[in-house]
């Protein structure tokens, strides 16, 4: 499965206005770069997973609507989940967390086509 980065960006901006956050300010809120932010929105950069979180904590909203544009679990389960695994966990163990789960999260939509 191929990313859309183009839609992440697209779902970006939107979340970013609905919270009515500048760039500036959600980069400020995420720990990431302004140009970060911005090369995210305009499909020129590609964040790692541990921004995406950032990102999605910030704007409240899980990483299924950041990625996705809607929810694909209702109830929030696995980002719950994720969550509690992984408490206690610094930065880069939190990045390795997440990176295992993508990846496994891809392979597992590879097989279910």
């Amino acid at each position: 499965m191929s990313a859309d980065y183009k839609q992440l960006g697209l779902n970006l901006k939107k979340y970013r206005n609905e919270a009515g956050l500048t760039q500036e300010k959600l980069a400020e809120l995420a720990d990431v770069s302004l140009a970060h932010v911005n090369s995210i929105e305009n499909v020129r950069g590609v964040p790692s997973v541990a921004v995406l979180f950032k990102i999605a904590d910030v704007l409240k909203v899980t990483l299924d609507q950041l990625c996705y544009g809607s929810i694909q679990k209702i109830d929030g389960y696995l980002n719950k989940e994720f969550y509690r695994l992984t408490e206690g966990f610094d930065e880069k163990q939190s990045q390795c967390a997440a990176n295992m789960a993508v990846s496994v999260w891809e392979q597992y939509r590879k097989y279910i086509k």
